[in-house]
């Protein structure tokens, strides 16, 4: 290797970090992550993390109207696969029409990526982001685009650039002004959502292809069911969603979606009894069971922790939301997660001691509850109305870092080839694994240098993992192709 080439690859080089793994692998539900829509140091809202070991609560940092203004109903942050959390507010930033921004939780530091402007990037997103098969952060607006109904975007978090994919407006075949997060199923399509728009002029589930830009409108919800949560797909294949109003008691229902023979089906009309209008998603456990919040019930007036089973249809209450100073918080909009601990967390949006919503933990298994945080306003944020991240955290072997062994990898991102080079000579093993994590190619390295070529793989991101010959260490890097 020359100079000049080795100059060229320090200007580019990425570290591949060793990372000596043990037998206490990952910690189990450390760290949740949520937003609140108000609250904070200028009342814009706050994002906030919980560590489930420690039992306290810490505001990562408060929104203030330029880095975004409060984070809507059932929004929420992504772990994207690069470790940064991506998250949006409905308002702030330089048009005051809402901000896409990222989270270093290492550092604890926040950046502005995307101002949401209106006509051009589309206004006020709602829901919580997710990431493509192909790498990229999808979300939605409710506002903004041609039409002001919305549009559907993507944002490439490696090339820091954002496109409109579809606009809506109030046809037919797209429907209007989406509150829910969207999906992508194991067809590679994403499904989403809208609260009006569609047949009856109250709403759609629609179906993009992210490779055509190509979107569908599959189904036309009925009069007066008012859907404001989004999808899920469940073990079975079908798409599992909630609506906010309709049903026999025009509380709200549990719908089913089969994508393949395009058929609907209600599953549950709620009537009260057991919680009423329910504003988020489900969440399915390993068992097949599924969790859900209602927002209201005809017993306290505060909303309802439930379960449903999808081979039965049956539901059943597990915690009653009771409102009040003296209450457990009230009020839910956003969705329940099952943790890897097993535990079920949610938040509220209302009541307890200070009436600005709690963090509330569920254990399945004993059926007990636990209040977890108490919001306080400016101290610690107010109506937490959104969903919850668990946190992927490092493995506890953190302190094992091997900073001595590492590579590093030229250009990158890369068209045809990229140079991988080792700091010790010998026998490496390579492996290229895809965004979903699946195994594509793996080569036996002799020497200090090997040269991978992009033959045959699409353009996207990909991970490579690095071992030597004896398995003792694992170096770990992402390689962009463009």
């Amino acid at each position: 290797m020359t100079n000049k080439q080795y100059n060229t690859m320090k200007k580019h080089r990425l570290f591949l970090i060793g990372i000596v793994l043990t037998s206490t692998s990952f910690l189990q539900a450390q760290t949740l992550y949520g937003d609140c829509y108000s609250g904070g140091a200028s009342g814009y809202g706050v994002v906030f993390n919980y560590n489930t070991i420690t039992g306290k609560d810490s505001v990562n940092f408060s929104f203030n109207g330029t880095n975004g203004n409060s984070p809507y109903y059932s929004s929420g942050l992504l772990q994207a696969i690069d470790g940064m959390l991506y998250g949006t507010t409905s308002l702030g930033g330089t048009s005051n029409k809402g901000v896409l921004y990222m989270l270093n939780p290492m550092t604890g530091h926040d950046t502005v990526l995307l101002n949401f402007d209106g006509a051009v990037h589309g206004a006020t997103p709602y829901g919580t982001l997710i990431q493509g098969k192909d790498g990229l952060l999808y979300g939605i607006t409710s506002a903004g685009g041609d039409s002001s109904y919305g549009v559907l975007y993507s944002y490439d978090p490696v090339k820091l650039k954002d496109s409109v994919r579809v606009t809506l407006n109030k046809s037919i075949t797209q429907g209007k002004n989406p509150y829910a997060s969207l999906l992508q199923a194991s067809d590679g399509f994403i499904y989403g959502v809208t609260s009006q728009g569609g047949l009856n002029k109250q709403g759609i589930i629609f179906r993009f292809n992210p490779e055509t830009n190509n979107d569908t409108a599959l189904f036309s919800f009925a009069i007066n069911t008012a859907p404001k949560g989004g999808l899920i797909q469940g073990t079975d294949g079908l798409l599992y969603g909630m609506t906010v109003h309709g049903g026999t008691s025009n509380a709200g229902t549990i719908y089913s979606y089969d994508p393949v023979k395009y058929k609907d089906s209600i599953r549950v009309n709620m009537d009260g009894t057991k919680g009423e209008y329910p504003w988020g998603s489900l969440v399915q456990a390993p068992s097949g069971k599924m969790y859900g919040l209602t927002y209201n019930d005809l017993v306290y007036n505060g909303g309802a922790l439930f379960s449903f089973n999808p081979i039965n249809n049956n539901d059943s209450v597990l915690m009653w939301l009771k409102p009040g100073t003296s209450g457990t918080g009230s009020n839910p909009y956003g969705s329940p997660i099952i943790a890897s601990n097993g535990l079920v967390y949610f938040l509220t949006a209302h009541g307890a001691a200070n009436g600005n919503g709690t963090l509330i933990s569920y254990n399945p298994k004993t059926g007990k509850d636990t209040i977890l945080v108490v919001f306080n306003a400016s101290i610690n944020g107010a109506t937490a109305s959104g969903n919850l991240l668990e946190y992927k955290t490092v493995p506890t072997s953190l302190n094992n870092i091997a900073l001595q062994k590492y590579a590093e990898v030229y250009p990158n991102p890369f068209h045809a080839t990229t140079h991988i080079l080792f700091t010790e000579s010998g026998i490496h093993i390579l492996e290229v694994n895809n965004i979903a994590g699946r195994e594509i190619e793996k080569v036996e390295c002799i020497g200090m240098q090997y040269d991978l070529q992009c033959n045959g793989f699409s353009p996207g991101i990909y991970f490579i993992k690095v071992f030597d010959q004896e398995q003792k260490y694992i170096a770990v890097a992402r390689i962009v192709i463009e």
